[in-house]
């Protein structure tokens, strides 16, 4: 994208003087997101290259790679979410390196204060460091959090835009605090002590820990246990669990604090898949995956951060976890997310190869620009259309991309009342209003 083209939009630039147009931490609607023009050279703000690249002011026209949602952490506090790829912008290494918008969620290195000046401008100072953010080299250089006074390098005209700019359903990100697992809470506690292609389980109690795997990690023995490792996925599928050598499923497997990242997986990438054996998924933070990380019996996906924003051009249906048929199956306590071309729903069940029983949904947080929110395991076209003891409990709905959650409501496809399949407690994340399954 240049400045300029065709995706550039008109602006009625009103500077924000006030705490006009920014969302709060309740995720109360803006009044439209915003730009930043430098004031050293005029320019406007860029997530260059959709938002892989660092921060730089050099253009002369807003588009989507030039809007940002400012959303209020406090009184004195804001973050900023890139239009461009919806990511947080961060204070990178600590403020070390420039800005950059690639965070899932708002820390300490995405939180700036933001400070007033008297000619009516603005700066932002990094909490990650204290030091605040320039425009370096008169904005030749990607902005960068460095400076202890402000100069007219780190000056900004923040502009309000208008809402013809892409922000569905025009509400804040889903706040999540200490209640609900983050890409901080999840993943590796500590560092991987080595690295190898393609791994699998060897003995029965094994622990496999502190090891990056570039490939695919199967396991095949009973009483596994996985913890502090990432999987860095190549292929299709990047955690299997397998049926041992005399054809049982592995008994006691438990994955817990693992990254899976799929960044570069196959197209058609699968997270967690198995066709037959369950297994416990806890803690875990998954990301830069496709598809849906699918479930099929006696299987728990707990405590975890799973974002599928890596799209392309496979023709798969997309979400978070979810179901294409299977028994006894648990998600609790999860933050699912699902953005971008092809998502179905943050947890899409279907009845395609069996019917979807037994499975307990339970203080989840739910935000995709899918269809709906979830598709509740009854869906009338698939084979097996009568999900049965299937229960949605307490779980959270958010406005994040529309505000219906889904784009036309949190959830299809579930027969409420009937089969053993229960609904309550499940409320609006924004607001703690009752979300209803009609």
């Amino acid at each position: 994208m240049t400045a300029g083209s065709a995706d550039a939009v008109a602006l009625h630039e009103r500077p924000l003087t006030s705490s006009a147009g920014i969302q709060n931490e309740r995720g109360e609607p803006t009044n439209g997101a915003v730009a930043l023009r430098a004031e050293v050279n005029g320019r406007y703000v860029v997530a260059e290259n959709a938002g892989q690249s660092p921060l730089i002011a050099n253009r002369s026209a807003v588009g989507p790679w030039e809007s940002f949602d400012m959303i209020q952490i406090n009184s004195t506090d804001i973050a900023l979410r890139a239009q461009a790829n919806r990511k947080y912008v961060c204070a990178e290494s600590g403020g070390a390196n420039p800005l950059i918008s690639n965070r899932d969620a708002a820390g300490a290195w995405e939180t700036f204060q933001l400070i007033h000046n008297s000619d009516g401008t603005v700066s932002l100072r990094s909490r990650a460091n204290g030091r605040i953010v320039t425009a370096e080299s008169a904005g030749d250089a990607p902005l960068i959090a460095n400076r202890t006074d402000v100069g007219p390098w780190e000056k900004f005209t923040l502009v309000q835009l208008g809402t013809s700019q892409p922000n569905p359903g025009g509400a804040a990100s889903p706040v999540i605090d200490a209640a609900w697992p983050t890409p901080d809470s999840t993943g590796p506690r500590q560092s991987s002590q080595r690295t190898t292609g393609n791994l699998s389980s060897s003995a029965a109690g094994e622990l496999i820990s502190r090891v990056t795997v570039a490939g695919r990690l199967t396991i095949r023995h009973d009483n596994v246990t996985v913890r502090d490792v990432t999987v860095n996925g190549t292929g299709t599928y990047m955690i299997q669990v397998l049926k041992k050598s005399d054809g049982t499923c592995p008994r006691n497997v438990r994955i817990e604090y693992t990254e899976i990242n799929g960044t570069n997986a196959a197209e058609n990438d699968i997270p967690l898949y198995s066709p037959d054996c369950g297994y416990v998924f806890d803690h875990g933070y998954i990301h830069n995956v496709g598809r849906t990380s699918r479930l099929v019996n006696d299987t728990t996906i707990s405590n975890s951060y799973v974002f599928s924003n890596r799209t392309g051009s496979s023709g798969a249906h997309r979400g978070a976890v979810g179901t294409n048929g299977g028994n006894n199956n648990q998600i609790i306590n999860n933050v699912l997310m699902c953005e971008g071309v092809g998502c179905s729903a943050a947890i899409p069940m279907y009845g395609d190869f069996m019917p979807v029983t037994g499975l307990l949904v339970q203080h989840n947080l739910l935000a995709t620009t899918g269809s709906y929110c979830a598709y509740g395991g009854s869906v009338d076209s698939k084979p097996y259309p009568n999900g049965s003891n299937i229960r949605f409990i307490d779980n959270h709905f958010s406005t994040r991309y529309f505000p219906t959650c889904g784009r036309y409501g949190p959830i299809t496809g579930f027969d409420n009342g009937v089969r053993g399949n229960v609904w309550t407690g499940n409320v609006w994340h924004e607001t703690g209003r009752a979300a209803s399954a009609n």
